[in-house]
């Protein structure tokens, strides 16, 4: 038996919860962005993974690392 196809909004309810970070993209559809914890500056391929990763060291309190050469 084929499974009947899943609507995004129904993915998203399932998959935003399964990830522990719910950030979207810029560019990313307005569904997606209203049950987004936050949205990034930057669109999708455009630097957002680095942006998020950026504000992840931030609340860590590893930000000395994107000063330090050996961080990386």
């Amino acid at each position: 038996m084929i499974e009947p196809l899943v609507s995004a909004t129904t993915r998203l309810t399932y998959c935003f919860p399964l990830a522990h970070i719910h950030n979207a993209v810029a560019d990313a559809p307005e569904f997606i962005k209203n049950g987004a914890f936050g949205v990034l500056n930057h669109q999708g391929g455009s630097g957002a993974l680095r942006e998020l990763a950026d504000a992840i060291l931030e609340a860590l309190g590893k930000s000395n690392i994107f000063s330090a050469g050996s961080g990386f």
